[in-house]
């Protein structure tokens, strides 16, 4: 499971100095505050640059992804929604937007602390406090708007929900069509129109991700991850590999063994 879908129980928080991820979803939140440089962010459809001081908080169910773009030091915090029950209801009854602007606010000190706490095996109560305040703080000011009830999440976001769980399974589009109910190209229009991927592409980006991970984190052979990935062979593998890595897997391997940036 990738980072980005792993399932949390309370928190995960670690600082960035750099972001290229393709479109996902979870049910947790995720928090970004620039620190410093820049870094290129889309959220729900919206793409913007944060700078220091400025916070993306992508609310459960809202597709978000970064881009390569300009060099930044951030602070990231994915949390559990369950660990904030004080917030449950304010967050089920508004849509708030996603993007808050750092200036005149004081959220690089409070996410800096919460950093700190989290490497020192910091208390969960103290963490649970910083979260409220960084949260407390953006909710007060984020734009929203009312909602009775609070849209649920909407087909395509339920596609790519079901894809982070079963990318690594044969699954063609016509296959996940018929699993949703709707008609295939239609879907592959979806794919076009929300996230400028093929389907087929967003397929290939979700398993290199996942071959990229086990390539760093395992000893797995290159043959072993071709299939734990995904992939049914591996010319396919390789050539998509260097496609959208700019590298062979044996390189990425070598790369990540003596520190490069990767």
């Amino acid at each position: 499971m990738l980072l980005y879908e792993k399932k949390v129980e309370d928190f995960h928080i670690e600082e960035r100095t750099s972001l290229d991820f393709i479109p996902h979803i979870h049910h947790n939140i995720e928090l970004l505050v620039c620190i410093s440089g820049e870094f290129s962010v889309s959220c729900r459809e919206q793409s913007r640059t944060l700078r220091r001081g400025d916070m993306m908080i992508a609310f459960s169910n809202d597709i978000h992804s970064y881009r390569k773009g300009g060099e930044g030091i951030g602070i990231m915090m994915i949390v559990n929604p369950q660990v904030l029950p004080l917030l449950s209801k304010r967050l089920q009854a508004r849509r708030y937007e996603n993007f808050l602007s750092g200036e005149g606010r004081n959220f690089v000190p409070i996410a800096e602390e919460i950093l700190r706490e989290y490497e020192g095996d910091g208390a969960r109560e103290i963490l649970v406090g910083y979260l409220y305040i960084l949260l407390g703080t953006a909710l007060k000011v984020l734009p929203h708007t009312e909602e009775k009830q609070r849209i649920s999440t909407d087909c395509f976001s339920e596609v790519l929900e079901y894809l982070s769980a079963h990318y690594t399974e044969p699954i063609s589009l016509k296959v996940l069509a018929k699993t949703f109910g709707v008609d295939p190209s239609c879907l592959s229009r979806m794919f076009s129109e929300r996230l400028s991927y093929h389907y087929l592409t967003y397929l290939h980006m979700l398993r290199v991700e996942h071959a990229k991970n086990l390539l760093r984190s395992t000893d797995l052979k290159i043959n072993d991850v071709i299939f734990e990935s995904g992939f049914s062979d591996q010319k396919t593998f390789n050539r998509v590999f260097k496609e959208l890595v700019n590298m062979t897997p044996k390189e990425y391997r070598g790369l990540s063994e003596v520190g490069g940036a990767i």
